[in-house]
């Protein structure tokens, strides 16, 4: 709480407002001061720190003004409805994934194990975010005709590069690898991928994935 108040309680100081007085409107100014002065690299990471911070002291500080900030949505959605894309294209996703809910020991492709519904889910969410990257790289949403044309390498590539330039501050946090890997796991037991081309996909999802598994070191000092 202190370290997201430590500059914003001065700064309206300075403006001589009263802390029952602060509005949205003094973050604003805020955020505009940390520009121009260039106090932090992320004003906009600033700004959203100090309004939870006030609204967590708010709530819990007695004597402390009541009124709440607006914090700012710091999630620039990037991903599209599925009906942005050729109709056939999400039905054959959940087809996979629904075949991937059971393992047939006699199927010419698919999963190893069965997946559990959360992760279904994840694995479809994945795909969309994936999707949206080749849109947002320039790509004709009506050009993703099925399945097996968005598995393509070439094209693999170019939406994990669009994610990695312009979505992962850290590409190698894990979000980006899972995506990666749901990809390369459609096309293993959603299309059956030549052996060739799913070592491409193999190679994508090693290199994005955490050099190191289990609880991030963010995860652990929260906890601790």
């Amino acid at each position: 709480i202190t370290a997201g108040l430590s500059r914003f309680p001065r700064f309206c100081q300075q403006l001589d407002v009263a802390p029952s007085e602060v509005t949205d409107s003094h973050l604003v100014l805020y955020r505009r001061a940390l520009c121009e002065n260039e106090i932090t690299r992320d004003p906009e990471k600033a700004v959203y720190f100090a309004a939870r911070a006030w609204n967590r002291v708010a709530r819990t500080i007695e004597g402390w003004p009541g009124q709440q900030l607006t914090v700012p949505n710091r999630r620039r959605a990037y991903t599209l409805p599925w009906s942005a894309f050729p109709p056939g294209l999400e039905a054959e996703i959940d087809q996979w994934l629904s075949r991937s809910s059971e393992t047939d020991i006699f199927a010419e492709i698919g999963p190893d194990a069965p997946l559990s519904a959360s992760t279904r889910k994840y694995r479809k969410h994945s795909m969309k975010c994936y999707l949206a990257a080749l849109v947002h790289s320039g790509l004709d949403a009506a050009c993703l005709t099925s399945l097996a044309v968005v598995v393509e390498p070439d094209l693999v590539k170019r939406g994990l590069r669009w994610l990695h330039d312009n979505r992962f501050e850290n590409p190698r946090s894990g979000g980006l690898g899972n995506i990666a890997v749901a990809v390369k796991m459609a096309a293993k037991h959603g299309v059956g991928l030549v052996e060739e081309k799913q070592r491409q996909l193999d190679t994508y999802a090693r290199k994005l994935m955490p050099e190191s598994r289990g609880m991030t070191a963010k995860n652990r000092d929260r906890l601790e």
